[in-house]
């Protein structure tokens, strides 16, 4: 059995499941163009999966950093497809299938919807999206032992006596703090360094994308909250009731009363 038999054994699918990719001219979905598309689609069942692998012509000059990424180049692209010219194979991909993806809601998806908005197209997944970067973030322990074990290369001793987690603390803060070297040294600076510059909140629900304020996560993902508050201001009145940050919850306040936020310079 390959592992992508496993795959479609382990999730016991209903329907299909596209898996899928993109490399790009740069990390803004806003404003960034399709260079590479990879999406397998698995199927119910014996039948194979289906893969559709395309190297595109963004249109737009390929900056030196994407290249030194995904290694391609302004020359290597010249003469391929552009993305309208492959927009009805890459549709009929997605098809009646959910999708996953790593980072799916927060870029890869948002870049494609662009992309058929600029062909002329409006296109949603039909189906559900597994984001496999939400599933490692919500797994991946982030707790005194954890990192003493990623700073410090060794076990905790006394883990959860007051004494020994204050030891751990204060050895794990000093190793973080020689590791990366752009944190700042005081510890006002250190409390309002921002570790995710282009995070408008403290836990990332909002990103600052070509200067506006985008969602992360949810059915909102990719959308700006500008345009949140224009097509769906009663989900960010139902967001106002749930569990997310105050921080977060002033920001949709704000936005409804017609004040969206504003990135310093």
């Amino acid at each position: 059995m390959t592992f992508w038999e496993d795959l479609v054994d382990t999730l016991k699918l209903k329907r299909p499941l596209v898996v899928f990719d993109l490399e790009t001219t740069g990390a803004d979905p806003e404003v960034d163009r399709i260079v590479e598309f990879c999406a397998v689609r698995y199927l119910p069942g014996d039948d194979p999966e289906e893969v559709l692998s395309l190297v595109l012509d963004p249109g737009v000059p390929i900056p030196e950093s994407a290249a030194a990424v995904h290694g391609f180049t302004d020359e290597a692209v010249r003469g391929c497809p552009r993305f309208g010219d492959v927009l009805d194979q890459v549709e009929a991909m997605f098809a009646n299938a959910d999708v996953a993806g790593y980072n799916v809601k927060g870029f890869d998806l948002p870049l494609l919807v662009r992309e058929f908005r600029r062909a002329g197209l409006t296109w949603e997944p039909d189906g559900q999206v597994v984001d496999v970067l939400e599933i490692f973030r919500s797994r991946e322990r982030h707790d005194l032992a954890s990192a003493c074990r990623r700073y410090l290369g060794q076990q905790m001793e006394g883990a959860h006596r007051a004494q020994a987690d204050v030891l751990a603390t204060v050895m794990v803060l000093q190793a973080q703090l020689e590791e990366y070297e752009d944190l700042p040294r005081e510890p006002g600076k250190l409390a309002r360094f921002k570790l995710d510059p282009d995070a408008v909140d403290g836990q990332g629900k909002l990103r600052w994308q070509a200067g506006e304020a985008v969602f992360t996560f949810g059915k909102l993902a990719g959308m700006s909250l500008a345009k949140a508050v224009q097509v769906d201001p009663g989900y960010l009145q139902w967001m106002l009731g749930k569990d997310f940050s105050d921080e977060l919850k002033d920001i949709l306040r704000a936005a409804l009363a017609g004040r969206l936020p504003v990135r310093n310079a």
